[in-house]
């Protein structure tokens, strides 16, 4: 038996993607415990936290979804042409004919496969999310740090730290809800 330590199979993603929310998950709780606002605190451990948890497994919903049709079309654009081969080589012969439907049926999963990564956007929708996620947890990490926009407390027009947080989150959300019904709308459209 060797001495090598066992490794368990990760998904490095995933693992990531995992950590991150457990780290934000501390490091919103540290803010709370500097910060006496309660409605501040309910607003980072529920809405914002909700968004950055469930941005997170959209990410991961779109990137499986992604990489499961993208594997599929390539066996498929592989199977095609390999099956039209064996059709050939066999020609007059009962193999043909299965050769044949079969080099058929897989042409036309590749064109369903294809078209519906068209218009579901896995891709699309994977990377949006991921900059959704990473622009909040950069707004978060500057709130966090007292930096610009929020070192001054409170601002020329007397507005707090807290407050500013809140209205850029919020600023930022509407604007990304304004981008994903817009992705929505390709989708729609594509399927019409």
């Amino acid at each position: 038996m060797s001495d090598a330590p066992q490794r368990s199979l990760k998904i490095p993603s995933l693992n990531a993607r995992a950590r991150k929310v457990e780290q934000l998950t501390k490091d919103i709780e540290a803010v709370c415990n500097q910060t006496e606002t309660a409605p501040l605190h309910e607003y980072l451990k529920g809405r914002f936290f909700n968004e950055i948890h469930l941005n997170e497994e959209r990410v991961t919903r779109n990137g499986l979804m992604y990489q499961l049709f993208e594997t599929l079309l390539i066996i498929f654009s592989i199977l095609t042409p390999a099956l039209v081969a064996q059709g050939v080589i066999t020609q007059g012969k009962n193999l043909n004919l299965a050769a044949t439907l079969l080099a058929i049926g897989t042409s036309v999963t590749t064109a369903i496969l294809a078209n519906l990564l068209r218009i579901f956007n896995y891709q699309e929708k994977r990377n949006s999310y991921r900059i959704d996620s990473e622009a909040l947890l950069a707004e978060f990490y500057r709130f966090k740090a007292k930096v610009e926009p929020y070192k001054d407390d409170p601002d020329k027009d007397g507005d707090t730290r807290n407050d500013r947080f809140v209205m850029r989150v919020e600023d930022y959300l509407a604007k990304t809800n304004t981008t994903w019904a817009s992705l929505h709308e390709h989708q729609n459209v594509t399927t019409s």
